[in-house]
């Protein structure tokens, strides 16, 4: 038990430091969202080992509510992380169709979270109608095998993408930056911003101000059905926003 424990403490230092490596040094990839649970599940588990490592459950009723507290949390987790991620992508991809139009780029994550749920409904009730033509079926459960793992895949792929993208929003207090580049994403028909980078860019202004003396680069190409290149509407929504921010501090220093 002893080398479990020292084992476990051992995995959980390790995880601890893939992760602060990535966030000190890259966090652009989905290794980053990979170390972060890593070393979530990894604290979690010494932590669970110690305690039945350092007390004996019986004679220490408060430490054995805390191991079931542990132990139902983790299992709760498991089981709603299913439900959690099909929720998550209907709910992005309506949001993103709300603000952006329905672009075949805007509707893959509500139609990976509607494929994931129509696969649960409507599988079983195929398979179950095929019972009776043995060859058939077994072609459908290599067709639906195979597209299990792609879902499942696609499914690991947009969480890990979705937590490297929440954890890189913990700010560093000590860094500071000396360019901040805004990547472009598409514009409007009439050549304006789009809410999804009119927000990049709100962020990056924020970034820039957090950061004096840093520049502020506006990164984007001007496609066939663009009205003006994505830099040129970026560069002119920031100027728009820093005036904003401006007067508003005027305003407050003259109160």
């Amino acid at each position: 038990m002893e080398a479990f424990a020292l084992a476990a403490v051992c995995l959980a230092v390790a995880g601890q430091l893939w992760f602060w490596r990535l966030h000190t040094h890259e966090q652009r990839s989905l290794w980053y969202g990979l170390s972060f649970l890593v070393a979530v599940g990894t604290a979690v588990m010494a932590i669970e080992v110690t305690l039945l490592q350092a007390f004996s459950l019986e004679s220490h009723p408060v430490a054995e509510q805390i191991n079931l507290v542990v132990i139902g949390v983790m299992a709760v987790a498991l089981l709603a992380f299913p439900v959690a991620l099909v929720v998550t992508l209907v709910a992005s991809g309506v949001r993103l169709i709300r603000r952006e139009g329905t672009n075949p780029r805007n509707m893959l994550s509500l139609g990976l979270g509607i494929l994931m749920v129509a696969y649960v409904i409507v599988w079983p009730q195929v398979r179950s109608a095929l019972t009776s033509v043995p060859v058939l079926g077994r072609v459908l459960d290599l067709v639906f095998g195979f597209a299990a793992i792609l879902l499942g895949i696609a499914g690991v792929a947009f969480t890990l993408y979705t937590v490297s993208g929440l954890v890189a929003q913990i700010p560093h207090r000590y860094r500071r930056y000396q360019r901040i580049v805004v990547l472009g994403s598409g514009l409007m028909p009439d050549g304006s911003v789009t809410p999804l980078l009119a927000h990049r860019v709100e962020r990056g202004v924020e970034m820039w101000r957090r950061n004096p003396g840093s520049k502020l680069l506006m990164s984007g190409g001007q496609g066939a059905d663009e009205a003006q290149p994505e830099s040129h509407a970026m560069r002119a929504y920031a100027e728009s926003r820093v005036r904003r921010i401006a007067r508003r501090a005027v305003r407050g220093d003259s109160r």
